[in-house]
């Protein structure tokens, strides 16, 4: 750790001293294979751009992207979203997603909570984001109500109409 010098000197130093010297034409970038062999993660698309056999094709160029949208996207030919204008393919409108509404009067995103996912943990009972949530809360309506219950129901409203049947007999208009 300390150099007889009484200077510092750090266990990957020696790393950086081999990089110096490579040239900077000699240096390839890693492997995809390598990278996944490291760190147990397969990039999702090959070296052309074109997705990868299983993950993501499904989705691939569905959406609009919204970084090209801006004139930001530098994924280019790699990029797994669209570039290209369909307004049937625009994503969600953030503000519409998150808040319900859009006040923006020339917005380019979509407006339909039915494109929007619907938020499994709400549907299990509790969703740790609440309403800043990026998926759709939709209510479901509640359990049915006891059989007893009902059952009271139908028999009141059953005396409720027969009363007013026999009320209305009584009380015929005189000709």
């Amino acid at each position: 750790m300390e150099d007889p010098d009484g200077a510092f000197s750090f266990d990957f130093e020696g790393g950086l001293d081999a990089a110096a010297d490579l040239s900077a034409g000699s240096f390839a970038p890693p492997d995809h294979a390598e990278a996944a062999a490291i760190t147990g993660f397969t990039p999702p698309y090959s070296a052309g751009g074109a997705p990868a056999d299983g993950y993501g094709r499904r989705n691939f160029r569905k959406t609009v992207c919204r970084h090209w949208l801006r004139g930001l996207c530098m994924m280019g030919d790699a990029c797994a979203f669209l570039h290209q204008y369909d307004k049937d393919r625009m994503p969600v409108c953030r503000f519409f997603r998150l808040n319900g509404g859009c006040r923006e009067q020339d917005c380019l995103y979509r407006h339909i909570t039915s494109d929007i996912k619907e938020c499994n943990m709400y549907k299990l009972g509790f969703c740790p984001n609440g309403p800043d949530c990026r998926y759709r809360h939709a209510k479901h309506p509640g359990p049915p109500p006891p059989v007893e219950e009902v059952f009271e129901k139908i028999q009141q409203l059953n005396s409720q109409l027969w009363f007013f049947k026999i009320s209305s007999s009584h009380h015929q208009p005189l000709d």
